[in-house]
């Protein structure tokens, strides 16, 4: 790291230990965010990493005496969860990932971000990449859904991690959620659901199903209703928080 104040060093050391309340203390007094990254980014703290990137540091500048960036850090350290988070950074920030370092997991994400069924390799799908989650708890089918992934690109990741269509992340979303939020073409949810058909009952965070979000949509399509309905008939019966059907 390049030399820093007091209160930058003991941002960078409280980056690298992952205590979050320092982090904010020392934030507040103006201590060198970036320099504070490249540190958790070495120690595997995927969460300091997120809280940093958005109180404004930059994940993309490189070290001045190393040239590295965190990512490269983070993939030579083999911190996958943190490659995870400072990708979420990058793509954010509006970033070109094709300059960084290549892993299982930065490549698969920057396809993703992509967006393009014609570039789309499968082979990047692996179990492992899919399987790694950032410190959102989004894991590579969340965040295929979440920026409208094509369906050739979803069946992938679901032949490789279908275990991931059962698991939330941190906001409480199920990829279902995020399928019905994102407003995903139909057969793409479809697919979802055929997945784990018993997440159309499972609630949000507001306590909403699946359902529960389609019917609260303008201009909600029936076709969606009734694809929902059809997969775990019980949520018909299922209350929002406000103890709607």
């Amino acid at each position: 790291l390049v030399k820093a104040g007091a209160v930058d060093t003991e941002l960078a050391a409280a980056a690298e230990a992952g205590q979050s309340q320092t982090m904010a203390v020392l934030r507040e007094a103006g201590a060198d965010l970036n320099a504070a990254l490249a540190a958790a980014a070495g120690a595997g703290q995927a969460r300091a990493v997120t809280a940093l990137a958005k109180a404004g540091a930059d994940p993309s500048l490189p070290d001045a005496q190393t040239g590295k960036t965190p990512l490269t850090v983070a993939v030579e350290k083999g911190h996958q969860e943190t490659v995870a988070a400072l990708l979420h950074a990058l793509l954010e920030a509006g970033a070109d990932l094709s300059a960084e370092p290549q892993s299982p997991v930065a490549t698969l994400w920057e396809e993703l971000r992509r967006g393009d069924s014609a570039s789309w390799k499968p082979e990047l799908a692996t179990a492992e990449a899919c399987a790694v989650g950032d410190s959102g708890g989004n894991r590579a089918l969340h965040t295929a859904i979440t920026v409208g992934s094509p369906l050739p690109v979803l069946k992938d990741l679901l032949r490789h991690s279908a275990e991931v269509a059962r698991q939330k992340n941190d906001a409480g979303d199920l990829p279902v959620h995020l399928a019905i939020k994102h407003r995903a073409p139909l057969d793409s949810t479809q697919a979802i659901l055929d997945a784990y058909p018993e997440g159309v009952k499972d609630k949000d965070a507001a306590g909403d199903t699946a359902l529960h979000c389609a019917l609260k949509q303008d201009g909600a399509a029936q076709e969606l209703v009734r694809s929902l309905c059809s997969a775990c008939p019980d949520v018909c019966s299922v209350a929002d928080a406000e103890g709607n059907m």
